[in-house]
């Protein structure tokens, strides 16, 4: 699978780029030269997105697509595509992944993407552990000072219940003790039915410090129906008797009485003489007696006597009923039974109350037996109910008495939840800090272990998929053609060591780390999860900052390492690179040759892609290159953009500074060489100040212009071109004859627009 072409492309300085229908496809083999600003890096960016599977790239790369194996995948495609080409890319990018300093004083280096990422993540692992230990470290202490207000809560409520309780073995009820409680009564969520006034309390207390009592009879009590009686009694008291009567005992019933109690005995003792008086009873005295004292009168009479004496009887009965003494019966029940014996003999008193007033009328009858007697008495009838209280609290000091044992400890456990209900809030509060602060505790203890067991593994796997040191010293001699950085490792180091001439490497220079991320890049094609000769490499850039000699040897191995790639891109903007490759490229059967350049569009720098110029390809010298730029652009019509003349200055100074390199070998520097040429002196001046004034050695492009000066670029271009062949005219001859088509196609052009 290879990569042949990229359909479009939109971002950065590539403005909805098209593969252009003559521009031939990706070779097996493939060297882009292009110079800094060119879109060479573009390129290198899409190729390293493709290999990462982003549909997003970082500084406005917002689109591209392209063709493997005549399958069009997009950006947006490509992070869901099933079988994307396999690909390495070695950039910018690649070096700053893969080459770390901690900055340590005697620094450690980490290589390798997975390396420096497992290494940030045990940095990080060892940061959050460090701060894990703080936290519970604070976690603990907080904890450690809620479980003392605890514990002083729960003793100062243990030393409360001893005392309310009468104990003095502070191992009977302790703060353990009252912690359970507390306890319980969460579970059960009852607490508030537990709660007690003082005064509760205080009588809780009084049945804890109490003796047993002798059990006390219940009452019992039997009344009459009182309404009932009335009514009896009313219907007794308009009974009437008629007879014989005597108006003297009718008068008199005292006297009444006395006279019949006298018949009766004068019945009995037979005596015609009056046993009072021992006078002669009248004839006839006794008939008129019995007559008056007939026998209604007697069963009236006799009813009268028998409610008498039930009256009273009841009476009696009521005024018997013997209560138990306060004093019998347990403290704590005293006051209820008073009260409850209260309403009890308000209920007798007017029972007895309302059976004498029965009673008064019953005897007012007697004595009028002759006659109807009304009753005017206002009826209090028995409540049972009262009884029953008094019962129900003598029952209650029985069962205390039977169960005197479990009563005690009934009143004792009364206390104990009284008194922990009464601070459950602030209990709770307490408890459920200490456990919440236990938990953290207990979540944070695992949390470090856990971090110091990942911790252990990512040591373990960053050591063991370290390379050994020697292999990456020799590799390096063979990469810069020196051996003065060396790597080194100390047990159980997780890094390298790395020194330059002996001496710690503090700081790596550009080259160094280019040099360093492309032996581990190099080395990364052999893994088990990259096959070479089915993978796309891509290096981009990879001999910055290196000397000739160095370059020599780069390109050596870069060569060894790569050529076994099923496809291969490179892409440089060194000139000496771009040459070594070039010459190693151009004899293999599938290779092409890319150049990267940017115009001025529309107002807006554009890059685009396209076939090497063919000095570029069939010379051995940027110079011809160079050279051509400068004089096409002296025979362009003249124009009115000045921002496609920015490149201009600085390619103008590279093809003098190439120039007088050769003509001019000396020690001196760019300018006095240019002085020192036998040259217009105005023309002289005017190419220093363009070529002065607007480039910068380090780059083809640049932001900041003169404009006054850049509008003469064509007039300038064309002194230049004039200084080279009054320098050398046998030199920009030979130079002219290597661009014939060029030249002639210019020279038509520059005649077309002249007519």
């Amino acid at each position: 699978m290879i990569i042949q072409k990229f359909n479009k492309i939109n971002g950065r300085t590539y403005k909805n780029w098209s593969w252009p229908s003559a521009l031939p496809d990706f070779s097996l083999y493939n060297l882009i030269y292009g110079w800094n600003g060119s879109g060479k890096t573009t390129l290198a960016d899409i190729l390293r997105m493709i290999e990462k599977r982003q549909s997003i790239g970082e500084d406005g790369i917002s689109e591209f697509s392209f063709v493997c194996d005549g399958r069009t995948i997009t950006n947006g495609t490509i992070a869901e595509d099933q079988n994307p080409p396999h690909v390495r890319v070695f950039n910018k990018t690649f070096i700053d992944k893969n080459i770390f300093n901690n900055g340590a004083i005697t620094p450690i280096y980490f290589i390798g993407e997975e390396n420096i990422q497992k290494q940030e993540l045990l940095s990080k692992k060892r940061s959050d552990q460090k701060d894990a230990q703080v936290a519970a470290a604070n976690l603990e202490s907080q904890k450690k000072q809620k479980e003392k207000e605890l514990e002083q809560l729960c003793q100062g409520k243990a030393s409360e219940i001893r005392a309310w309780l009468g104990i003095t073995s502070q191992n009977a009820y302790h703060k353990g003790h009252f912690a359970k409680d507390c306890d319980a009564l969460i579970t059960a969520g009852d607490a508030a039915s537990y709660t007690k006034t003082e005064e509760e309390l205080n009588t809780l207390k009084t049945t804890v410090t109490s003796s047993v009592k002798q059990r006390v009879d219940s009452l019992s009590l039997s009344v009459p129906d009182l309404q009932k009686e009335a009514d009896e009694i009313r219907n007794l008291l308009q009974r009437t008797v008629v007879s014989k009567t005597i108006e003297a005992l009718t008068q008199d019933q005292k006297l009444a009485g006395w006279v019949e109690e006298g018949l009766d005995i004068h019945k009995n003792h037979p005596a015609d003489t009056c046993q009072f008086c021992t006078q002669k009873l009248p004839a006839g005295r006794l008939k008129d007696l019995e007559d008056h004292f007939n026998q209604e009168y007697k069963a009236l009479d006799a009813a009268i006597k028998e409610k008498i004496a039930h009256i009273n009887a009841t009476i009696d009965t009521l005024k018997a009923v013997k209560k138990p003494n306060e004093s019998q019966l347990y403290d704590d029940l005293v006051s209820d039974y008073q009260s409850k014996r209260t309403a009890f003999d308000q209920q007798i008193e007017d029972c007895i109350t309302t059976l004498s007033a029965l009673l008064a009328a019953v005897e007012e009858k007697k004595a009028s037996p002759f006659a109807a007697v009304p009753l005017d008495v206002q009826v209090h009838n028995y409540d049972s109910g009262a009884l029953d209280d008094v019962n129900t609290v003598i029952a209650q000091h029985n069962k205390r008495t039977d169960n005197f044992n479990q009563s005690i400890e009934a009143a004792k456990s009364a206390v104990k939840k009284a008194i922990a209900a009464a601070c459950i809030e602030s209990y709770s509060i307490l408890k459920s800090a200490v456990d919440g602060l236990e938990e953290r505790c207990k979540t944070l203890a695992s949390s470090i272990q856990l971090a110091e067991t990942q911790i252990n593994d990512l040591e373990k796997e960053i050591i063991d998929h370290k390379k050994p040191a020697e292999d990456i010293n020799l590799d390096l001699r063979s990469y810069l053609g020196h051996g003065e950085l060396q790597f080194s490792t100390a047990a159980n180091e997780v890094g390298y060591y790395i020194t330059r001439n002996g001496q710690p490497a503090h700081a790596l220079s550009e080259g160094e780390k280019t040099a360093i991320a492309l032996l581990h890049f190099l080395k990364s094609l052999q893994d088990q999860n990259f096959d070479l000769a089915s993978g796309i490499v891509v290096i981009d850039d990879p001999v910055c900052s290196l000397d000739d000699t160095a370059l020599f040897y780069a390109f050596g191995y870069i060569k060894k390492r790569t050529q076994a790639a099923k496809q291969l891109f490179i892409l440089t903007h060194n000139f000496s690179f771009f040459r070594q490759a070039k010459n190693w490229l151009k004899h293999e059967k599938s290779s092409s040759f890319f150049q990267t350049v940017c115009n001025v569009e529309n107002g807006q720098r554009a890059s685009r892609l396209k076939e090497i110029d063919t000095l570029l390809r069939d010379y051995e010298s940027e110079y011809h290159y160079l050279f051509k730029l400068v004089y096409d652009e002296t025979v362009k019509p003249a124009g009115n953009d000045l921002a496609a003349y920015y490149p201009l200055p600085n390619i103008a100074r590279r093809l003098l500074e190439s120039f007088l390199a050769f003509r001019k070998p000396g020690k001196q520097n760019f300018h006095k060489k240019l002085e020192s040429l036998d040259f217009d002196v105005a023309k002289k001046t005017r190419i220093w100040r363009f070529i002065e004034t607007n480039s910068h050695d380090d780059q083809i492009t640049a932001t900041e212009h003169d404009n006054t000066i850049l509008s003469e670029t064509p007039q300038i271009l064309s002194d230049l071109m004039a200084l080279i062949k009054h320098e050398d005219d046998r030199h920009y001859e030979e130079m002219m004859n290597l661009m014939p088509q060029t030249a002639q196609q210019n020279q038509n052009l520059k005649q077309g627009t002249a007519a």
